[in-house]
């Protein structure tokens, strides 16, 4: 009924993600889980900044002609903060797919132990 009010997200596999963001210095990750979800583990080289301070987006990224990929551990989370980030004039961002579906280089105190329960439950199948 009212789908002008929809926004329109732009949505992009956090795998294929990171492999750009390792060959395009333009091309910025941003996890916006708390910072207790992120330090543990998450994508590397990636930036924290919860979804509750995306209002603030321009104070802590603000170039505007970098892309951005936003990404959580809940995938409804990374919409919120897309349409936040949007909202304030930013072009090139995109909702990343969960972090859960995320196979990549990680980073954190526990993204070592990620990495070897992950082999393991590749080798078991």
């Amino acid at each position: 009924m009212f789908d002008f009010l929809k926004t329109t997200i732009n949505e992009l596999d956090i795998n294929e993600a990171y492999i750009t963001s390792t060959k395009d210095d333009s091309f910025v990750i941003v996890c916006v889980d708390e910072y207790k979800l992120y330090e543990p583990v998450h994508v590397a080289g990636s930036e924290n900044l919860p979804v509750r301070l995306c209002d603030q987006f321009e104070t802590y990224f603000p170039d505007k002609e970098l892309t951005y990929g936003l990404y959580s551990s809940n995938y409804e989370k990374a919409k919120q903060a897309y349409k936040k980030v949007i909202k304030l004039g930013y072009k090139n961002v995109y909702a990343l797919s969960s972090f859960i579906g995320y196979t990549e280089d990680e980073e954190g105190y526990n993204a070592k132990k990620n990495r070897k329960q992950r082999r393991n439950k590749r080798q078991s199948k």
